[in-house]
Parts: C-alpha cells; sequence; structure tokens
C-alpha cells in the first residue's frame, strides 16, 4: 500500500496432515516439527532444521518489507491437546512454554507481530521488545457443532486484534469482540451467519 509493505509468514505444529508439509518437489503447508516431546510433560522444542528456515525466512522478510506478521497454528501443549479440553484444565488457556521462546526467537529475527491460534480459546498478550505477541485468538467462524461439547462454550469467546505502528513502533493494541454463537442467531445489522455459527464485528 502506499503506507508501506506487510509480509506473512504462516506455519502450522501438531496435528497436521501427515505427508502434508512443503518439499521443494510439491505444495503444503510451512511444518515446525518438534523434537524432546513428552506427552503430558513437555511439547519439547521445535525441530532445528524447520527453526532454522522459519528464522531464516523471517529475517528475509524482514530486508524486504516494513512489518513482518508471524502467524502460527499449534496443537503441541504441554498436556496432550485433547486431554486438556476433555478434562478442561486450566493449561488450555496457557501458552506452552516452547511457544514463549519460539515467539521470542522470531521477534529477535525481525518479526514485528508474532500470533498463535490452534487451541479455540482466547490467550494472552505480551509485548516483547515493543513487539505484540498475541497467544490465542479464539475463532473468527466456529462451524463444527459436533466438537461445541468437547471444547466447551469458551469456543464463543473470541475477538479480532488491531494493532497499530507508526513506522516500526508500536502504538496500540486494541480488542473487538466477536458475536459468535451456536445458533446463528446474530445481533444488529452486522451479523452475518455462517454455517452452525454467526460473526460480527
Amino acid at each position: 500500500t502506499a503506507k508501506g509493505t506487510v509480509a506473512l509468514l504462516a506455519s502450522a505444529s501438531g496435528q497436521t496432515v501427515y505427508g502434508g508439509m512443503a518439499e521443494k518437489s510439491k505444495p503444503g503447508f510451512n511444518e515446525i516439527r518438534m523434537v524432546n516431546e513428552k506427552p503430558g510433560v513437555d511439547a519439547g522444542q521445535p525441530n532445528p532444521e524447520d527453526a532454522a528456515r522459519m528464522l531464516q525466512n523471517v529475517r528475509e522478510a524482514a530486508k524486504r518489507a516494513d512489518l513482518v506478521i508471524s502467524y502460527m497454528h499449534n496443537h503441541n501443549y504441554d498436556p496432550d491437546f485433547r486431554d486438556m479440553f476433555r478434562e478442561e484444565l486450566p493449561d488450555r488457556f496457557i501458552p506452552p512454554k516452547w511457544i514463549k521462546k519460539w515467539a521470542h526467537d522470531q521477534i529477535d529475527a525481525g518479526a514485528d507481530i508474532v500470533s498463535f491460534d490452534g487451541a479455540p480459546v482466547l490467550q494472552g498478550v505480551e509485548i516483547y521488545k515493543g513487539k505484540p505477541i498475541l497467544y490465542g485468538m479464539g475463532n473468527f467462524i466456529f462451524n463444527l457443532p459436533g466438537w461445541v461439547d468437547f471444547f466447551g462454550p469458551t469456543v464463543f469467546e473470541s475477538a479480532v486484534a488491531h494493532v497499530e505502528f507508526e513506522g516500526k513502533t508500536l502504538k496500540s493494541v486494541s480488542y473487538h469482540p466477536i458475536v459468535l454463537n451456536f445458533f446463528g442467531r446474530g445481533e444488529g445489522k452486522t451479523a452475518t451467519h455462517v454455517g452452525w455459527g454467526i460473526y460480527s464485528v
């Protein structure tokens, strides 16, 4: 745009489709595999090869764009992801330890915004070295009625983040709630029905 360029890098980790990782000879997604994974104890750490590739991509993007956004869809948590929701553990609202370090590594490499989702609930925000880390943004649309009872009513609590920069300087982070419910009934003129859910901003 006339105000500058934005680079977006996306990745995924945990419960991905087997064989779906992009390779030189085929398209796919940017997978960050894990090593030292101990289910129920420690989600481990990113595979060094995958981590090096991703951090190099962040550095390259920072050379070409005014702002760099790194986004990750993650299902690698310290407890097992399914158990975490089935047992309604508080861990589902807390980013795993490895994610915090991984977010810091990406900002150190040149990312201006790091955002995660995967657990369909809102999680916290951190400002690290003047850059925002959005640890969990919940759902923009949730249209899986068979999973609502599994995840619980928190899947309908969500927001859109509005992040404002002036040059490379973060000026503000604000949240706009999303109206989302199981019944597909909107609130006001801006509500839109989508499958089994609705969203309104």
